[in-house]
């Protein structure tokens, strides 16, 4: 198989797959690097894993700590991670890579680029506004089909808004309801707060099928469970995951499998190229 078929995949994934006729194996996880894919090189063998602690439970897998890997998922230097995991021993598949692997060499290859596929078109503001637009209703789409019960996080930003009023949208003419979900404390606490509550409760009454659920906390933080969520994620959390946890349990009591989140998305788009969620 080759790497024009990652090209053409849309949404988020980590696949390994095994060509037994070459005796060739080709590791790949999407463009943004939402899934993650471990792999470890001994001197008998190759393992590979969605989490570190999966290839850490092999006994010819050092489990000696990378503490420049550490530093940059805690200091939020993400590029330096790249390619890398919390132990030396581990490597990780980097975002829009393939990584193929035979007997006798192992080589790294990327399959997308933003800046190259972002081409040059002389085109009006209009016509990218348009095209923009298509494109996130299409991608929101794309992803509510063959899910399941779809949920979607709101808050005071736009990509969430826009991701939520899409969702609503899509689902009315079904009449059913999508459960969106709102970290934002209730009660206002500082102006910006207020401002973000405002706007959550202006996109939920433009909507009639949006159904507001709250799982803010005071009592929670970034560090809550830190030992947990290590070892849940085989790697040190970032500031979001306390949210996702509580976010996961919510939907899931509400039989939702599947939660739409335009979690950082103003980084995605950014200059400095640095985002990794959608």
């Amino acid at each position: 198989i080759g790497v024009d078929a990652f090209h053409k995949a849309n949404g988020e994934f980590a696949i390994a797959i095994y060509d037994h006729r070459k005796n060739e194996l080709r590791l790949a996880c999407d463009p943004i690097g939402t899934r993650a894919l471990y792999l470890a090189d001994t001197t008998e063998f190759i393992a590979f894993a969605s989490s570190t602690h999966a290839i850490n439970s092999l006994p010819e897998v050092e489990n000696d700590i990378d503490e420049l890997t550490l530093a940059s998922f805690f200091f939020g230097a993400f590029d330096l991670a790249k390619g890398r995991s919390p132990f030396k021993a581990i490597k990780s598949v980097s975002p829009a890579h393939s990584i193929r692997i035979t007997p006798s060499q192992t080589s790294n290859q990327r399959y997308y680029s933003f800046s190259e596929n972002l081409g040059t078109q002389d085109i009006s503001l209009d016509e990218c506004i348009e095209k923009l637009r298509h494109e996130i209703i299409r991608s929101v789409k794309v992803r509510m089909q063959g899910s399941g019960k779809v949920g979607t996080t709101l808050s005071g930003g736009l990509d969430s808004s826009v991701i939520a009023a899409i969702a609503a949208q899509h689902l009315k003419p079904k009449s059913e309801t999508i459960h969106a979900f709102s970290a934002v404390p209730t009660e206002p606490n500082n102006s910006i707060s207020h401002e973000e509550i405002t706007h959550i409760q202006t996109v939920a009454n433009d909507n009639s099928n949006l159904q507001l659920h709250s799982i803010a906390s005071d009592q929670s933080g970034p560090f809550s469970n830190l030992e947990d969520q290590i070892k849940e994620d085989g790697r040190p959390p970032d500031a979001f995951y306390y949210i996702a946890e509580k976010l996961a349990n919510a939907a899931s009591k509400l039989g939702i499998q599947t939660v739409l989140t335009g979690l950082a998305g103003d980084m995605l788009v950014s200059s400095t190229g640095t985002g990794t969620f959608i």
